[in-house]
């Protein structure tokens, strides 16, 4: 049994293997060193794959994806056998394997669920690990090899993956973080009441059927949505979830059982009643995240321009409160310094927060 520190949570994995893959393809030419596959370990769902894929893409590097558990033949490693004609007669010699890459890179070889492959599978892929080539093909320069496991667990089909395989491997041990599973959600843009749910029930959330993959993809498609199509969004939520658990959620998400007024009604709060609804909150739910993410959701309303014409007056009285936690309001202060001009600036009396940033570091 791993201890709790021992794990990485989605950002910690992100930001290694950001730093760790630009290092490798500025260090030149391979090495075993260097190049040794990365695995990462953890439950189903938690956005191993889509780590990786998300990576890949803001880098705008090259990607293949692999999954071994639809590997079933030695020969879709090594490829097909073909006779060859050579100066000395007729050869045998393998085709490639459509999957592997033909162009240099910076590239990334994602091998998914490789512990669901058959011994023989593994095995196959032994100096693919080690050397990144098999008796009749090699990687191209500047590719990396990261692979994806679950854990060893009555849960998973999986294979017991012996010694002399995982000595080739560097291993991460991830875990879901709620915290870092509502950043990716809000950069995707999902309904923020949505996110509220697993801020104000964490448990249910944590202990529902559903992996936070599933519940990723019950918010997108909910979030895609409007407020009218309510039979819609029922029939979704009964596809997605067991009844008990479908019915707390539809509860939830019935408008007048909301707990938590939107940006459109903060702004009608007087700074004495921001205060106390902030405190509220906080007394009530436990959560700091639930601060953060009700700040989050009157950025998202900046952005949208969704704003009556005295928002600017009152809105900052959120980020004047006496209740705001520190951090919720140095984090959002830097958002608005960056993304408002001077008129916005002026209209929402940015320097008196700052001014009030200021005093409270003192």
């Amino acid at each position: 049994m791993m201890e709790k520190d021992q794990y990485m949570n989605s950002i910690q994995v992100s930001s290694f293997l950001k730093k760790h893959l630009n290092y490798v393809f500025s260090n030149g030419d391979f090495s075993s060193d260097t190049h040794t596959p990365i695995c990462l370990w953890g439950e189903a769902g938690i956005g191993k794959t889509e780590l990786v894929r998300d990576i890949v893409r803001a880098s705008g590097w090259s990607f293949v994806h692999l999954s071994l558990a639809q590997i079933e033949e030695s020969g879709d490693i090594l490829g097909l056998p073909y006779l060859k004609d050579t100066e000395s007669g007729k050869k045998t010699a393998f085709a490639k394997p459509e999957w592997v890459p033909d162009t240099p890179g910076p590239g990334v070889l994602l091998i998914d669920d490789f512990n669901r492959a058959d011994t023989r599978i593994l095995n196959a892929f032994m100096e693919v690990f080690q050397f990144y080539r098999t008796s009749s093909w090699s990687l191209p320069k500047d590719w990396f090899i990261i692979l994806t496991a679950n854990p060893m667990s009555s849960q998973y089909y999986v294979q017991k993956v012996d010694q002399a395989v995982m000595d080739r491997i560097m291993h991460i041990h991830m875990r879901f973080d709620l915290e870092a599973w509502i950043s990716w959600a809000e950069d995707q843009g999902f309904d923020q009441h949505l996110l509220f749910f697993p801020l104000l029930f964490p448990e249910q959330f944590a202990q529902s059927t559903l992996s936070p993959r599933a519940w990723s993809k019950l918010f997108r498609h909910l979030s895609a949505l409007d407020d009218k199509e309510e039979d819609q969004k029922k029939t979704l939520i009964n596809m997605a979830l067991p009844k008990e658990e479908a019915v707390f959620f539809m509860q939830f998400m019935q408008a007048n059982q909301r707990p938590l007024l939107g940006p459109d009604r903060l702004i009608d709060l007087s700074q004495e009643q921001m205060d106390a609804y902030l405190e509220d909150l906080q007394e009530k739910y436990q959560q700091p995240l639930l601060i953060h993410a009700i700040g989050r959701s009157i950025l998202t309303y900046l952005q949208e321009g969704s704003i009556r014409s005295h928002a600017g007056k009152t809105l900052n009285r959120f980020w004047l409160s006496k209740n705001l936690p520190a951090d919720v309001r140095l984090e959002q202060l830097t958002y608005l310094e960056e993304h408002l001009n001077s008129a916005e600036k002026t209209q929402f009396r940015l320097a008196e927060i700052q001014d009030l940033m200021l005093e409270l570091r003192g």
